[in-house]
């Protein structure tokens, strides 16, 4: 046993030689190892310390690393920390590795983190690659926050993918969205089987759209908006409807356009748009003439 080391009950527990002021509270076949000075566990059962200053709680075979000094680990079973000041507060086999210094994992199953400042919440088998510091995954299954993807958020829902270099990119919700590699900023809401190409880009939900201009927006059922600066909005109707110039506003609407303005009416390309009975004098002289109206559009009925 170490000097001043202190082992307070339980059986089998060990404080091993350089490791002075560390403590072994209780539990059984626990061990501070002699790299882990003023280490500390709590109790539970095959826990070991090698990192200095670290400490684990309890539960059952936790682990800190010898590189993981300020390391600490409050319960649970089979979890591991191996960066410097991580933490794992609890669950079942997670890990904080190496390169992911002052990171979090908060509970839930097989979570890892890679990064340095990651913070994975809960969930079950979420993933933050290397180099995707401050990156967040709030829980869920299946998430993947890929590398160099930093300050992205996946906020819950199932097997969502940030992938490589999308920094500040987030995802809301929902199932099996998608932002593709090297969208910043980028932003997908919520709903099913969505992905973005594009930086800055938005799907605010739906499913099957997709947003790969920058700066673009798609909502509603396979909605494409591929340019730069477009925006897709379709109706319930079950095929693709896509963008076809850059900073261009598509709607499909089966069910008709409908604008209430409240009387204050419209206007295009800065030229208000007519209603109701237009009189002669909302009409510039020669505006409309007999060869610019179709045969057969104004009927003597209707003057």
């Amino acid at each position: 046993q170490a000097d001043m080391a202190f082992i307070g009950a339980g059986k089998q527990n060990s404080v091993m030689t350089g490791s002075v002021l560390s403590a072994i509270v209780a539990g059984q076949r626990n061990t501070v190892q002699g790299s882990a000075q003023s280490a500390i566990i709590g109790g539970g059962e095959d826990n070991e310390v090698q990192g200095a200053s670290g400490a684990v709680v309890g539960g059952v075979s936790n682990k800190i690393d010898y590189l993981a000094v300020l390391g600490f680990i409050g319960g649970g079973k089979q979890n591991t920390v191996k960066g410097a000041g991580a933490s794992v507060a609890g669950g079942e086999k997670n890990l904080v590795e190496s390169g992911a210094a002052d990171s979090h994992i908060g509970g839930g199953q097989e979570n890892e983190v890679e990064a340095a400042f990651g913070n994975i919440g809960g969930g079950v088998s979420n993933k933050i690659g290397v180099l995707a510091s401050h990156a967040v995954i709030s829980g869920g299954a299946s998430h993947t926050i890929k590398s160099n993807a930093t300050h992205a958020v996946i906020a819950g829902g199932e097997k969502h993918a940030i992938e490589a270099g999308s920094t500040h990119a987030a995802i809301g919700g929902g199932e099996a969205n998608t932002i593709k590699a090297g969208a910043t900023h980028a932003v997908i809401a919520g709903g099913k089987q969505n992905a973005i190409g594009g930086a800055y880009a938005t799907v605010a939900g739906g499913v099957s759209n997709k947003a790969d201009g920058a700066y673009s927006f798609a909502a509603g059922q396979r909605a494409k908006a591929d340019h730069e600066g477009s925006f897709v909005w379709p109706d319930t109707k079950d095929e693709d409807f896509s963008s076809t110039a850059a900073k261009q506003f598509s709607v499909r609407a089966s069910g008709g356009v409908r604008l209430e303005t409240g009387g204050a009416g419209a206007m295009i390309d800065g030229q208000n748009v007519l209603k109701g009975t237009v009189a002669a004098g909302q009409l510039a002289p020669g505006a409309v003439t007999y060869g610019a109206v179709a045969t057969g559009a104004i009927t003597t009925a209707e003057i």
